[in-house]
């Protein structure tokens, strides 16, 4: 009873009731809690009445549950029923410690959920388990407690993904299952996409499962592709170089590849090709050659000259009473443009459209100049010149585009030397060597564009003396319609390059203005004053004689595979050359060089030192090096 109901019922003071339990408390072995006065005969009861409330509960009940209904403090109570429960055997989990369970109850609902987890064949939801197991359907808490208990105590053959009521647990033999079906659908196709790996085992990123199972997959953008296909599609993409043509590879891939597809597995195909042999690829969807692209620009020649007559012939009919440099400016400016050169392509050379589309930017600038070449050489042959100085012109031209080339990259090319006294020497030779050749050549298309020939004796020179001389009376000459008269007394002082180098870039004769110098031009300049350096090499014997022009070939050919860039100087550089060169050459060919060299300059003083194996090995370098 609480105190209030006694002192109520004995009509007393709560004092006094206080002052008389302090004295009979110990004598009757009572107990006061809060403000409730209770015998020893009663708390014995609470065992009887913890055993009555679980069998209601059907094996579990919650102390606050048990308070409430004996109307007891909550605190008393528990710490009654912590002796209770050691002494009954009842379960009081310390995760839950408002619990008690009975052990058969323990038992029955751990081993029920256990039993499910063994049992399971397919992905079973802890959710959907926690609402069928018996006794556990709103006991949400306790549910994954047992459950932590039972993945702690149990080796389960499965693996649980998610956490509480959004876990699932996915047995072995499902996975297994499911990844032995991905697996030979994999083999079957040669191909799977992510979005089917996901549909049959959606429950590990799709790209790591795949790749657990095989190594070698090919992983691209929407799916992932066995070696096999793969080797397939490298062999197609390989047969272009046979067959001298293109592929569109969307038609050889499987239907379910995207763009984006296509494009990964050509960037995988094609880096598994060595460098020298690699195709050209357009639009990440078509693959092709340079020399399929470059065919297409020369069948477009007959193309090219009718539409050059056809633009001469406009522009002579709007601009008669222009003089012929303008109507030449006027000329050398006009463009092709891209729908033109894809028109011709597809309605031409009957190119599938797509293909056309993605060529045109890529071939655009040969066809350009191609078109820039027609213009000029329709021009000449037809009108204010005559036959006989027609093919000079151009052969002049074609002089000047090369040598305007060698000399700005060979200008690149010196300024990448270490030794002040090296580059300056090596910047003298370029004016005065190469600039004075430019400048001439350009004075000698100058005389013939103007109809005057000044012999083939004068035209074909290589004396200096007669090179400038030519140059020297030049301006009093003729009408300098491209302005070398200022660049002359420079060239001619073996001034600095500055000047010279700017002329080439910025203000070139214009029919050299769309000769671009890019990479791709220092590419082309390279590889061709290489071929023709190593043909040099080729058709010089071995011999005495030959020992400083094999050793000059030579280190060109070293400085050029090591560079990149042209160098086009003469031999009386070549300690300069083998001097920059040293530093990256490996140590087997810097000694055969260094030897040669050395060899070389003591065999003139004492013909007996001569060492052909020395020469030999040089002459063997030149040709082996690229």
């Amino acid at each position: 009873m609480t105190m209030l109901e006694i002192a109520r019922e004995l009509n007393v003071d709560q004092k006094d009731i206080l002052d008389a339990w302090s004295v009979l408390a110990p004598q009757q072995n009572w107990t006061i809690t809060d403000d409730l006065l209770l015998s020893s005969a009663y708390i014995d009861t609470i065992p009887n009445e913890l055993r009555s409330q679980l069998d209601q509960a059907k094996g579990h009940i919650s102390i606050i549950s048990l308070a409430q209904y004996l109307r007891l403090p909550y605190i008393f109570l528990s710490k009654q029923l912590d002796q209770i429960v050691v002494k009954q055997n009842y379960i009081r989990l310390s995760q839950l410690p408002d619990i008690i369970m009975t052990s058969n109850y323990f038992e029955r609902v751990k081993n029920s959920i256990l039993e499910s987890l063994q049992k399971a064949t397919e992905p079973l939801s802890m959710f959907k388990l926690q609402r069928n197991t018996d006794s556990l359907d709103t006991q949400e808490t306790l549910f994954y407690v047992l459950l932590e208990n039972i993945i702690r105590n149990n080796e389960l053959k499965g693996t649980f993904r998610g956490r509480r009521e959004k876990s699932i647990y996915v047995p072995h033999s499902y996975r297994d299952r499911q990844i032995s079906l991905i697996t030979s659908l994999l083999e079957a196709s040669g191909y799977i996409e992510y979005e089917t790996v996901e549909q049959h085992y959606g429950y590990n990123n799709p790209k790591d499962l795949l790749l657990r199972q095989n190594n070698d997959l090919q992983l691209l953008d929407t799916c992932a592709i066995t070696p096999s296909l793969l080797e397939k599609l490298q062999d197609k993409i390989k047969n272009v170089s046979t067959t001298g043509y293109y592929i569109d590879m969307s038609e050889h891939v499987p239907f379910v590849f995207t763009a984006t597809d296509t494009a990964s597995l050509l960037d995988i195909a094609v880096a598994c090709i060595p460098k020298k042999q690699r195709p050209s690829i357009l639009g990440s969807r078509f693959v092709t050659t340079t020399e399929y692209l470059k065919s297409i620009v020369s069948t477009a020649q007959s193309y090219l000259d009718r539409r050059a007559l056809q633009e001469i012939q406009n522009e002579k009919k709007l601009h008669s009473g222009k003089g012929k440099k303008k109507l030449s400016d006027e000329k050398s400016t006009t463009k092709l443009t891209d729908e033109e050169i894809k028109d011709y392509l597809v309605k031409e050379q009957n190119l599938n459209n797509d293909f056309a589309t993605f060529a045109v930017p890529v071939i655009r600038r040969s066809m350009q100049q191609a078109f820039t070449k027609a213009l000029q050489t329709v021009y000449i042959a037809p009108t204010a010149l005559n036959n006989v100085l027609a093919e000079p012109i151009l052969r002049e031209r074609d002089t000047l585009r090369d040598l305007r080339r060698k000399i700005y990259f060979t200008r690149q090319a010196v300024l990448l030397f270490d030794d002040d006294s090296a580059r300056k020497s090596l910047e003298k030779y370029i004016v005065r060597q190469l600039g004075l050749q430019f400048l001439f050549h350009v004075a000698i298309l100058n005389y013939l564009e103007n109809g005057e020939n000044p012999g083939e004796d004068i035209i074909n020179t290589t004396l200096e003396e007669v090179m400038k001389e030519k140059l020297t009376k030049f301006s009093d000459d003729q009408n300098d319609q491209y302005g070398i008269t200022e660049l002359i007394p420079t060239v001619l002082n073996g001034k600095k390059a500055d000047d010279l180098i700017s002329f080439l870039k910025d203000t070139p004769p214009d029919f050299l203005g769309l000769d671009s110098l890019d990479e791709n031009t220092q590419k082309d300049t390279c590889n061709s004053v290489t071929k023709a350096l190593t043909n040099q090499l080729e058709n010089t014997p071995v011999s005495t004689a030959t020992a400083p022009l094999i050793l000059h070939l030579t280190s060109i050919l070293c400085f050029q595979a090591l560079y990149h860039l042209p160098l086009y100087v003469s031999g009386k550089y070549v300690p300069h050359i083998i001097k920059q060169v040293s530093v990256n050459l490996n140590s087997n060919d810097n000694q055969i060089i260094s030897n040669a060299h050395t060899m070389i300059m003591s065999s003139r003083k004492d013909s007996s030192l001569f060492d052909p194996n020395i020469l030999q090995n040089v002459y063997d370098l030149g040709l082996k090096i690229k």
